[in-house]
């Protein structure tokens, strides 16, 4: 099961999804260390990054839409970064319900040193995929993963309701925020819980709720 950290009700929509997919347009080339198979290539590439890659539309990265998951719905980091510091909420889903997801989720890699890719040509998209997929070593616990598709760009994205299963609230969350996101998911088998601070020490607990 994959969580992912919503920020309060009434952004539930797709603000967060596509300020991760802008990020990794705008950071994640220039920390990557590149191979190429020829000279020609390589011209190439480089030609298509100073000549304004980040407003080519047929740059592959910038094809490429970024939906962020993690495996953990405890950590107290992501709370307070993705969460409007504990006033917004978790979702929960569960991707083998729907192959097509499955299949576009890619688990992030944590790493020392920047990446270094191999790439047979310039739309070598098992390369891009990798590099977007690579972070370093302190986001790790984050334990990340990452849907990529070209058909994500720039589209609010609708989860099939199947793919729902939980809804975990923030310790900070509103009462109203709350009756909103059961209101928007009256109709769904779903579980209810709640972030809690533990008690004696730095950490939460997730407990669930009617």
């Amino acid at each position: 099961m994959l969580e992912i950290v919503c920020r309060q009700a009434a952004k539930l929509r797709s603000a967060g999804q596509f300020a991760a997919a802008e990020k990794m347009r705008t950071e994640g080339i220039r920390n990557v260390e590149i191979a190429f198979q020829s000279e020609s290539t390589k011209t190439q590439l480089f030609e298509s990054m100073i000549s304004g890659a980040h407003s080519n539309p047929d740059f592959p990265v910038n094809r490429t839409g970024v939906v962020c998951f993690s495996e953990t719905n405890d950590n107290i980091l992501m709370w307070s970064h993705y969460s409007d510091s504990h006033r917004g909420y978790c979702i929960q889903i569960e991707p083998l319900s729907d192959e097509k997801i499955w299949k576009s989720l890619y688990k992030v890699s944590y790493a020392d040193e920047y990446p270094r890719f191999v790439f047979e040509s310039s739309s070598d998209h098992t390369a891009w995929r990798e590099m977007i997929a690579t972070k370093s070593v302190h986001w790790r616990y984050e334990r990340e993963w990452r849907l990529l598709g070209t058909d994500l760009v720039g589209k609010e994205i609708r989860y099939a309701p199947a793919l729902l299963t939980g809804v975990i609230f923030g310790c900070l969350t509103a009462d109203e925020d709350k009756r909103k996101i059961r209101h928007w998911a009256s109709g769904l088998s779903l579980r209810y819980f709640e972030a809690k601070r533990k008690a004696r020490e730095f950490g939460l607990d997730i407990v669930p709720i009617e």
